[in-house]
């Protein structure tokens, strides 16, 4: 059993190239509480001053730039391979936009990294997961996902 704890460090800062000038969070929690522990998973928040400052941010981070080789949590395979079959599950989230991809593993069978992004109006957030060794399912991963949404969504309305 993991016993989650949020990472100490993490927390509200300006992140100037992440963020793309917006202001931005980030929390990571793991097993302890300890860095650098697994499993792990990372929240990242950015605020941008409109939806289409929002899109722009979104955009130039895309998950399909991993393929290019510019993540070393990627092994480079098919989209079946990175990418749930059941994806489409996604649609019901309150965000606007989303991509999922699967890292080190298989999407349909468990993966050892996933990373997971979003637009919902003027906020782009990140969920993460790494672990290693093991994995986890897409459907593991969509729960973690759908907990996020409804956090940025309530937080949007009040």
């Amino acid at each position: 059993m993991v016993d989650w704890q949020r990472t100490p460090g993490a927390g509200l800062i300006r992140m100037g190239d992440v963020c793309k000038g917006g202001a931005g969070a980030v929390r990571v929690w793991n097993d302890g509480g300890v860095n650098y522990a697994f499993p792990q998973v990372f929240v990242r928040v950015c605020v941008l001053h409109s939806e289409s400052r929002a899109h722009d941010v979104y955009e130039s981070q895309s998950l399909a730039d991993l393929d290019a080789g510019n993540s070393p949590n990627f092994v480079y395979g098919t989209y079946a391979e990175r990418v749930p079959s059941d994806v489409a599950s996604l649609e019901s989230l309150a965000a606007q936009e989303q991509e999922i991809a699967c890292g080190i593993g298989a999407a349909n069978h468990g993966c050892g990294v996933w990373s997971f992004q979003a637009r919902s109006g003027p906020v782009v957030w990140f969920v993460g997961f790494e672990t290693s060794p093991g994995a986890i399912s897409f459907e593991q991963m969509r729960t973690l996902i759908r907990s996020v949404d409804r956090v940025i969504a309530a937080n949007a309305r009040a």
